[in-house]
């Protein structure tokens, strides 16, 4: 009724008793033990699912607050939950719907995390993507990293190198320096990009960070502020090119 609760109802007389309160709920299903299974209505998965008694009484959660972070890959930080269910043997299924990465994920009724399913591209398969030059035991999705395992024919996500950190890449060394780059290259739908972006490559950390741009001012996100429209002195990102790099950086 508010969105704070959730309600029994009897369907001949109409009336609702409150049975959970103040959750807020966003999808919520219930097991075959009787349980209430409750993803809370935050951003952007910050929250971990909420596994209620028949009494309305927290018995455990299921996943880690936090949301998707950059760095090292933990499978049960949750992005853009899309759906949430619970089979006849009590198997959690939860389903995102961002597309870094696509995934779904599939627990024990205890919270104990049995796979993660990753996949698929855009449209079916063009989907851009590339490997490392210098590593092959790695490659890239948008700002998704995966460790590969050639013998065994197996990937999985080594790492998630942060929410702005955008398009496909090609892997870049300069003058025989040890620091790997991360160039955007049009490898997805289409075939050209209004701006390009070099990112510098932490390995260890398994993150990057913008180190130069160039291209239609327009098309890139960090020029369309109010503070650097105001500098523009009324004219608008759009008739202008740029060329931008860190000078404190590499």
């Amino acid at each position: 009724r508010d969105h704070t609760g959730i309600d029994r109802v009897d369907l001949e007389t109409g009336r609702a008793t409150p049975v959970i309160r103040n959750i807020e709920p966003s999808f919520m299903t219930v097991g075959p033990d009787g349980n209430f299974y409750v993803f809370p209505w935050t951003d952007n998965g910050r929250a971990p699912i909420q596994v209620y008694d028949a009494q309305g009484k927290v018995v455990r959660t299921i996943g880690k607050p936090g949301g998707i972070q950059p760095g090292a890959w933990d499978p049960q930080r949750f992005g853009q939950i899309a759906g949430l269910s619970v089979d006849r043997t009590g198997n959690v299924w939860v389903v995102e719907a961002q597309d870094y990465p696509r995934r779904m994920l599939q627990y024990k009724s205890d919270g104990t995390l049995i796979k993660e399913i990753t996949g698929n591209t855009f449209y079916g398969g063009a989907g851009g993507g590339g490997l490392n030059r210098y590593n092959n035991a790695r490659a890239w999705y948008g700002p998704v990293e995966f460790e590969i395992d050639w013998q065994k024919h197996a990937s999985r996500i080594r790492s998630f190198l942060g929410n702005s950190i955008g398009g496909d890449f090609v892997a870049v060394r300069v003058k025989g320096r040890s620091e790997t780059y991360l160039a955007t290259a049009p490898c997805s739908l289409g075939d050209r990009q209004s701006a390009g972006t070099v990112y510098l490559y932490d390995e260890a950390a398994g993150t990057a960070r913008m180190v130069a741009a160039v291209g239609d001012a327009e098309s890139f996100g960090a020029i369309r502020t109010s503070r650097v429209i105001s500098l523009l002195k009324g004219d608008v990102p759009k008739g202008f090119t740029f060329m931008w790099s860190d000078r404190n950086g590499y």
